[in-house]
């Protein structure tokens, strides 16, 4: 029997979410790759020379390779969050609806933010291993309680919940209701600042000018979206009916 619209639809979705999923982990491959050369390059004489390249490049000495792999999710996934950030501010204005099918911008934004998930487990992970600042598991599952800088490294344990939280009820949503899992989702905002916050004042790259131009430029445009989405809502809302005269 031939396929209706709308099942020629999911199965194009479902091809475009394998399709982001692969870019992902393709992505998470190269970090790894990257790390490892990285960390033997100083074995050989012209990765000596590569190695000297890019450590003058990257604000750091060579580390082990937890420390490499720790700061590239860490950027990785904060750039993950942000553009899901955005790309959900941007669905909730209606703003994709002359180009994209809500259907696919939906499943993007669910892709975008099962990355960012992905990536910030890593970053967590990683630091189990790290001989530059050990942590603990204690460290980072009970926030706050670590001994280098809690106050911020807790916020970090906060937002890696929240963001499991956000990201794994949008497939609950047909069972915890629309509305529960729409409030929720909303908790994806004040993660955003959360996870700027705590990479700004615990990552060791933050004083670099280009951290700081990423950081500002992701705040700014989340500002702007945020405006923007609030202004839709309120032009949408219904005037009150004019009473009736007497």
């Amino acid at each position: 029997m031939p396929k209706n619209q709308e099942e020629l639809r999911e199965e194009r979705a479902s091809l475009w979410r394998l399709f982001y999923l692969a870019a992902g982990l393709t992505v998470l491959a190269g970090m790894v790759l990257l790390a490892l050369a990285l960390a033997v390059s100083p074995q050989t004489p012209a990765g000596a020379q590569m190695g000297q390249v890019l450590f003058s490049l990257l604000p750091m000495e060579a580390g082990s390779l937890p420390w490499y792999i720790t700061r590239a999710a860490a950027l990785t996934a904060f750039l993950l969050l942000w553009l899901s950030t955005l790309w959900g501010l941007a669905m909730a204005s209606r703003l994709f609806d002359p180009w994209l099918s809500g259907l696919s911008a939906y499943d993007l934004h669910e892709t975008i933010s099962l990355l960012a998930l992905i990536f910030a487990g890593l970053h967590a992970a990683a630091l189990l291993f790290d001989q530059y600042t050990p942590f603990s598991l204690n460290d980072i599952l009970l926030p706050f309680t670590a001994a280098y800088r809690p106050e911020w490294v807790g916020l970090g344990s906060l937002a890696l919940y929240v963001m499991a939280a956000v990201t794994l009820t949008a497939y609950l949503r047909r069972v915890i209701g629309a509305r529960l899992s729409r409030l929720i989702h909303l908790a994806g905002l004040a993660l955003f600042w959360v996870a700027a916050i705590h990479g700004l004042l615990t990552g060791s790259d933050s004083s670099l000018p280009l951290a700081q131009v990423m950081y500002a430029g992701t705040a700014l445009s989340v500002v702007f979206m945020t405006t923007y989405w609030l202004a839709v809502r309120l032009q949408k809302k219904p005037r009150p009916v004019a009473a009736a005269a007497k």
